[in-house]
Parts: C-alpha cells; structure tokens; sequence
C-alpha cells in the first residue's frame, strides 16, 4: 500500500491548524505520519499541536527556534519515512 506523510510548516497558526489537522485526518487515504514543523510560534500553536499528538500517534511535532519556512519545510522532509509527501500549510483545508 502507498504510504504518504504530510508535511506542515507553522508558525503562529494557533487560529487555523486544528481545523487543518482534522481535514489530513479525515482523508479517504489516511497519511502514514503528519509532521508539524514549527517555526517558532510564540502562540498557542504548540499546545493545539500537542494536544492532537497526544490522542493520534500519526501527528508528530517538530519545535525550532524559527529559521523560517523553508528550514521549517526541510525539518519535515528529513523526518519523513514515507513513500510519498504530501504538503499542508497550517492555513489550508483538504477535502475528503
């Protein structure tokens, strides 16, 4: 089966990025990880981020100092095991 991990780089999403996790895992093919990369948010995206890795141990959660959004992309790449990658912005909705 195709494996898929869905990387997110963040920073300061907390008013979007639980919406966008529940759309990653609502899809009809579910990924094998999503990989928030943070960028150093100074909002409550940390806690948002936590409190889903917590109950599903496909969300994984990447913290850095803030290097910007394409150390924060890279972070995520490196991380990934998976077939295939998948990109979401914490701002961005997937459909089903």
């Amino acid at each position: 089966m195709t494996s898929v991990d869905v990387v997110m780089p963040v920073r300061n999403g907390a008013a979007f990025i639980a919406e966008s996790l529940d759309s990653i895992l609502a899809q009809t093919l579910p990924p094998a990880r999503i990989i928030v990369s943070d960028d150093g948010s100074t909002d409550a995206t940390a806690e948002i981020v936590k409190s889903y890795t917590a109950r599903d141990p496909r969300v994984e959660f990447l913290p850095s100092a803030g290097h910007g959004v394409s150390s924060a992309r890279n972070r995520g790449i490196i991380r990934s095991t998976a077939e295939f990658i998948a990109f979401c912005d914490a701002d961005d909705l997937w459909t089903p």
